[in-house]
């Protein structure tokens, strides 16, 4: 970021360094992206925004679910749907996970 690096690129698929970064479970590159401007509701090709792939991810033993919080916290929308209708807090399976959810409004159900 230091050298000039866009925090808001993305490729031609609309996949961002957030989304990376989420995928991969990368919380200091996403508190850094963040801090840098890039749009947390970015949307790939397939509907997908940052917090829809951390989301997913976070089911990962080990994954940091602080990246999901710091999504959240950040402004990233938690009921967007992607192009198979299903949102966010449909790949809650984890009840910690749940817990962040909840704790940012969240009222729905989690889809198994």
């Amino acid at each position: 970021m230091k050298a000039g690096a866009d925090a808001t690129a993305a490729d031609k698929d609309g996949f961002s360094a957030l989304h990376v970064a989420a995928e991969y479970g990368h919380g200091a590159a996403i508190k850094m992206l963040i801090a840098a401007g890039a749009d947390v509701n970015r949307i790939d090709r397939q509907g997908n925004g940052p917090l829809w792939v951390a989301s997913r991810c976070a089911n990962a033993p080990g994954y940091d679910l602080g990246i999901v919080a710091a999504l959240i916290e950040a402004g990233a929308d938690m009921n967007h749907r992607n192009h198979v209708d299903k949102a966010p807090p449909g790949w809650a399976m984890k009840e910690d996970l749940q817990a962040i959810f909840r704790r940012a409004g969240y009222t729905g159900d989690f889809e198994p």
